[in-house]
């Protein structure tokens, strides 16, 4: 295992960037920093410096989760043959450690400079949630999707910790539902590989075909939901953005690598509806 986590010969400092930038996902880091940003610019109607604080402390929080789950699943992703920088060494378990430790120190670094001692206190308990996730539900895989629908809740909670922010439950059990559904999705796609790595998953239990139906039935709750908070013209507006970006994910269903990154699109949609709800 270890010349797997090593990295070849040859590599140069910025393909070893790119592994890191792509093990930190940073795609899904920035949706979940403007989730924080936009419950706060909602809840203040202003996009002032503690709401960009906040925002960033959820983007390095994010960053943080996703480098620590390939690295505790470095065994679990080379047994699977998973294509992951970290498991394909393109980067080194040292390298990652580093970045994990950035990544943390930033976060906290930005929930102090806050003056908010309840943000430090919120990312301090996201960031061991965070921490924990891939151990424990590598001990119990049926918690995968209910774990990550939690964690999922976490730009709320820190904003929360920023602002009071009123109507929150809406948008939290829109962003929990759609996550669990996604992550169900991701599951059916990781389906082989969690089979061989002795994973029993919910994909694993209840076969693709049921479990991709499950998936996007999870997530056709969350749209019910947020359609529930569209309140207003522009809200019913984003709403219809929603919907066709769903609908949109949907139509490559099959294809899950495409379907899931459809899936982001989703999201930013509703965030961006939520500031206007």
């Amino acid at each position: 295992m270890g010349s797997l986590s090593s990295t070849h010969g040859g590599q140069t400092p910025l393909h070893t960037l790119h592994g890191l930038l792509v093990t930190s996902r940073p795609i899904s880091s920035i949706l979940a920093g403007l989730l924080s940003v936009a419950m706060m610019f909602r809840a203040t109607n202003e996009l002032n410096p503690l709401c960009l604080l906040v925002g960033a402390g959820m983007l390095f929080l994010t960053s943080f989760a996703f480098l620590m789950n390939d690295l505790w699943d470095l065994g679990k992703d080379v047994i699977a043959g998973r294509t992951r920088p970290l498991a394909t060494g393109q980067i080194t378990r040292f390298q990652v450690i580093v970045s994990v430790t950035a990544m943390l120190a930033l976060a906290y670094l930005v929930a102090w400079a806050t003056n908010a001692p309840h943000v430090l206190a919120a990312a301090v308990v996201i960031s061991v949630a965070a921490g924990l996730y891939s151990p424990i539900t590598a001990k119990q895989p049926l918690l995968k999707n209910l774990y990550a629908a939690v964690l999922s809740c976490s730009p709320i909670v820190l904003a929360g910790a920023a602002v009071p922010i009123e109507r929150s439950g809406i948008t939290a059990a829109f962003v929990a539902l759609f996550i669990a559904g996604r992550e169900v999705l991701l599951d059916v796609k990781d389906l082989e590989g969690d089979r061989v790595a002795g994973l029993r998953t919910l994909a694993v239990r209840l076969g693709e075909s049921n479990a991709s139906v499950l998936a996007w039935a999870i997530m056709t709750v969350g749209l019910v939901v947020y359609a529930l908070g569209a309140r207003s013209p522009l809200a019913r507006l984003a709403l219809g953005g929603v919907v066709g970006a769903f609908l949109w994910a949907f139509a490559a269903r099959t294809a899950y690598d495409i379907a899931s990154s459809r899936l982001r699109l989703v999201m930013l949609v509703g965030i961006v509806g939520m500031v206007v709800c």
